[in-house]
C-alpha cells in the first residue's frame, strides 16, 4: 500500500521539473531517489499511527481519520522544513546552480505533491484496503486481518503466552519448563 504512494510522488517531482523548466539529469534523478525514501518513511509512520489506534480498539474509520489528523503536524513540519531548507538552492543563479538546481525542484514538488496527497491517498487506501481484508477474513473467526502479516506481532504474542517462549524472543532454550 506504501509503495503505491510512491508514483504520486514521482508525478509531483517531475511536474516541477517541467513547470521549473529543468531537465531530468543524475541530479534530479538522485533527487527522486531521496524523496521517494522520505515519502515512504512518512507514510509508514502515518501507517503505524493508524495501527496502534487499532490495537487500542477503536474502530477503522475513527482511527484512519484520528491518525492522519495526529500525524499531519509532525509530517507537515518535516516536509515544510525541507522545502524551506532547498528554496535558497532552488532559486539560485550562481555558478554551479544548474547543477544543484534540479535535485531541490523534485525535493520542492515532490513534497508539496505528496503533503496534499498523503492526507487523501493513504487513509484512504488503508481503509479500503483493511475493509477487503475484513470481507476476506469472515471465514476465519478470530483473527485480526490488519496484524496477520506481522511477525512482530506474532512474536509478541509469543512472549506473552505462558509456557516455553516466556524466555524471550532470541532464547534457543528453555530456562523454564512447564509443569
Amino acid at each position: 500500500m506504501i509503495i503505491m504512494n510512491i508514483p504520486t510522488t514521482l508525478i509531483g517531482g517531475i511536474l516541477a521539473l517541467l513547470i521549473a523548466g529543468q531537465t531530468l539529469n543524475v541530479s534530479s534523478t538522485i533527487g527522486l531517489i531521496a524523496l521517494f525514501g522520505i515519502c515512504v518513511q512518512n507514510d509508514v509512520i502515518l501507517v503505524a499511527k493508524i495501527n496502534d489506534f487499532i490495537k487500542q480498539g477503536m474502530a477503522l474509520h475513527e482511527a484512519v481519520v484520528k491518525g492522519a489528523m495526529t500525524k499531519l503536524r509532525p509530517i507537515l513540519m518535516t516536509d515544510m522544513v525541507m522545502i524551506v531548507a532547498l528554496l535558497p538552492m532552488a532559486l539560485s543563479k550562481s555558478t554551479g546552480a544548474e547543477l544543484h538546481k534540479p535535485l531541490a525542484v523534485v525535493y520542492i514538488g515532490g513534497f508539496f505533491f505528496a503533503i496534499i496527497l498523503r492526507l487523501i491517498i493513504v487513509p484512504v487506501l488503508y481503509e479500503t484496503m483493511a475493509k477487503l481484508a475484513m470481507k476476506k477474513s469472515k471465514n476465519y473467526p478470530g483473527t485480526n486481518p490488519i496484524f496477520s502479516h506481522c511477525s512482530f506481532e506474532k512474536r509478541c504474542q509469543k512472549i506473552q503466552s505462558p509456557g516455553r517462549y516466556n524466555a524471550g524472543i532470541f532464547s534457543r532454550h528453555d530456562p523454564h519448563p512447564e509443569n
